[in-house]
């Protein structure tokens, strides 16, 4: 489960980039995220870590833009 801080951040990265491969704006994601480039660095290698995000060469593309959804919660609960 994503943070809410990497949830913003992939949010972020897919609604600027999609699943194309890319030289991301990092002064442009920290602006609309205010977090300072250490931290979006923290915050890509764990994307990476879980799957969300690929590194190449100096570039970077969105796998996943999204959780997977948890099962809905019961609507009723049985009181036996």
């Amino acid at each position: 489960m994503l943070s809410d801080i990497e949830r913003k951040i992939l949010r972020i990265l897919w609604n600027q980039y999609k699943s194309e491969w890319v030289q991301p704006d990092a002064a442009k994601i920290c602006r609309i995220s205010g977090r300072s480039i250490e931290e979006l660095r923290a915050i890509i290698k764990a994307l990476v870590r879980d799957g969300y995000v690929e590194l190449g060469k100096g570039e970077l593309r969105v796998i996943r833009g999204w959780e997977p959804e948890s099962p809905p919660p019961p609507r009723w609960v049985s009181l036996d």
